[in-house]
């Protein structure tokens, strides 16, 4: 949170005390910074074998910076777990989320809801999203950035917490880490052929997914996961040594 608020924004508002204000952002500040060299350290700079060692220093910054706004905008950080002896291609994020939706005995593609979609929605707020592959739609509310699952009838849930299936989230602190929260939300799932809304509570820490049939029998998984990517090779663990 910190680095997309400081230093990968253009802007800012900064809260001080009653008031709010603006500030420039790393990214802004990044970019100036590499005009400035460009004019001033590479095209205006006198070139001679003097001042080589300059033009060299000065190129040198302006290939990290470029570097910084590729990483910033394109990279992709992740983990591949395995064991020894295994192999495997698919790597997860580290901090980006996402709401897969799949149907079993199928081989089709895995719908994704970018968790970047819904985080806003938190109190009263919701969205529906809808796929023409899919026969419902999905309504999307009460997100928690960190959420701890309860039982309504060991802890007594307040007033604003939503009960399903005897279970319901509370909010929780945020994490140090981004990759340590386990942030939740409420799902609606609405048939496009009429029939009752079901409701359920989507959670990173669930081990099994959600499941939805339609009336004519069809089943679908919903899991509120890490983002994952498959690479163009396999990576084997041949040996572990601690």
């Amino acid at each position: 949170d910190v680095v997309r608020k400081y230093f990968e924004s253009f802007w800012l508002l900064e809260q001080v005390g009653p008031v709010k204000v603006p500030l420039p952002g790393g990214a802004l500040l990044m970019g100036l910074l590499f005009l400035n060299i460009l004019c001033g350290g590479i095209i205006r700079v006198r070139k001679n074998w003097r001042t080589v060692g300059v033009v060299i220093a000065h190129l040198s910054i302006l290939v990290l910076l470029a570097a910084g706004l590729v990483s910033m905008l394109y990279k992709r950080e992740g983990y591949l777990r395995l064991f020894e002896g295994e192999k495997g291609n698919v790597f997860t994020s580290y901090q980006s989320r996402v709401i897969e939706i799949a149907e079993m005995g199928k081989d089709g593609a895995i719908l994704q809801i970018p968790e970047a979609d819904f985080s806003d929605l938190t109190g009263e707020k919701s969205r529906t999203f809808h796929s023409a592959s899919l026969p419902f739609e999905l309504t999307l509310s009460g997100y928690l950035k960190n959420a701890e699952g309860l039982s309504a009838k060991m802890i007594p849930p307040t007033a604003c917490e939503e009960v399903v299936d005897n279970y319901y989230v509370a909010e929780r602190k945020g994490a140090k880490e981004a990759e340590g929260n386990l942030p939740a939300c409420l799902v609606t799932v609405t048939g496009t052929q009429g029939g009752e809304p079901k409701r359920f509570i989507a959670w990173e820490a669930s081990d099994a997914p959600l499941t939805y049939r339609t009336a004519d029998d069809r089943v679908f998984t919903l899991r509120f996961t890490r983002e994952k990517w498959e690479l163009p090779f396999d990576v084997t663990l041949k040996t572990f040594t601690h």
